[in-house]
């Protein structure tokens, strides 16, 4: 691959959307995207770009950022453009231990179209580099929603002023299925009731740089009905790309966070695995939490994800990101337990 087009290193994935993942995802190593201007290798001394697919992982904060920074040790000075946005509002404590809407273990009825804060925060470890940004603003836009019999599609449009991109990672649902859960593996994927991601793509604000992928098949994360101690394993190409996702699934419990104010619900699905792309050395490891509540259309609530790239054939470097939901969703009609 050509090095002066692996630009965005340790950059979106993520992610994947976060997601990612799953919930927080980024675009491939073959794509440039402007993060201001500065390219991984600078920040890093390293080529190398991770892509968590349906998590999205954040760019490194900038050398001289705001005050909501904290820097441990004081990174080598380069210069940068001023950040873009700044610290998030004081999240309030949950006002009761009551969650209002719990997780259901299924998905009965779309996510409704709206517009919802998030709250991040991101840290970065490497040989040569520790450093943590607290607070960053962004915003998750549900939109696209179609349901057309036990099929529900939907975009989820993340965008992430702070670094200048915007990630949409598009979503189906599977509500129900005649095929027993236990026939994971030997039926085709997208057959088995589930949440799904079939692909993302991320681009600048201003729309300068644009890149995407398609999963074939897509890429499930969650099983419905979900349930606690539920495994399943996922394999994904994206065809153009030629990047293969591999990860192992588990619905670890339900569980909540504090969505400043109310204690918001849903089942915490923990993914692992690598990304192979064509052409690197060396596979990108992936490891992501994520809150997804079937109450809410099987919106994702929080993310946490981890990716690691090899810097050198003997060093790596880790990014950490964590994204939380800062007000409860919208209830869709027909979503009530």
């Amino acid at each position: 691959m050509n090095r002066r087009r692996r630009g965005l290193g340790l950059a979106l994935a993520v992610a994947i959307a976060s997601t990612s993942a799953c919930a927080y995802h980024p675009p491939h190593p073959a794509m440039r995207i402007g993060m201001n201007g500065v390219a991984a290798d600078v920040l890093y001394g390293a080529t190398n770009a991770a892509v968590l697919p349906g998590a999205v992982i954040l760019p490194p904060p900038p050398v001289h950022p705001p005050a909501t920074t904290q820097s441990v040790p004081a990174p080598p000075t380069v210069s940068l453009p001023p950040a873009s946005t700044g610290r998030v509002d004081t999240c309030p404590a949950a006002r009761s231990t009551v969650v209002a809407q719990p997780a259901v273990n299924r998905v009965l009825a779309a996510p409704v179209a709206a517009t919802y804060p998030f709250r991040s925060t991101q840290q970065i470890h490497s040989a040569t580099r520790s450093q943590r940004l607290n607070d960053i603003a962004e915003t998750r836009q549900v939109s696209d929603i179609t349901t057309r019999g036990n099929t529900i599609n939907f975009t989820v449009t993340a965008t992430y002023p702070f670094i200048d991109l915007i990630e949409k990672t598009h979503y189906q649902i599977v509500t129900s299925s005649s095929a027993p859960s236990e026939a994971e593996g030997s039926v085709p994927a997208g057959t088995l009731s589930g949440v799904y991601v079939t692909g993302q793509s991320v681009s600048n604000i201003g729309g300068t740089g644009s890149s995407s992928v398609t999963w074939s098949p897509p890429i499930q994360v969650l099983k419905l009905p979900a349930g606690p101690g539920e495994t399943w394993a996922v394999s994904s190409t994206d065809n153009q790309s030629g990047q293969v996702e591999t990860l192992t699934a588990t619905i670890d419990a339900v569980s909540q966070v504090n969505a400043c104010g109310a204690l918001v619900q849903g089942y915490l699905v923990h993914l692992s695995g690598q990304l192979v792309t064509p052409d690197e050395a060396f596979p990108v490891s992936v490891d992501e939490t994520q809150l997804i509540a079937p109450q809410f259309g099987g919106l994702v609530l929080a993310d946490n994800a981890s990716v690691t790239v090899h810097t050198s054939p003997s060093a790596t470097a880790t990014q950490q990101v964590a994204d939380t939901i800062s007000t409860t969703p919208k209830l869709p009609t027909g979503g009530s337990s």
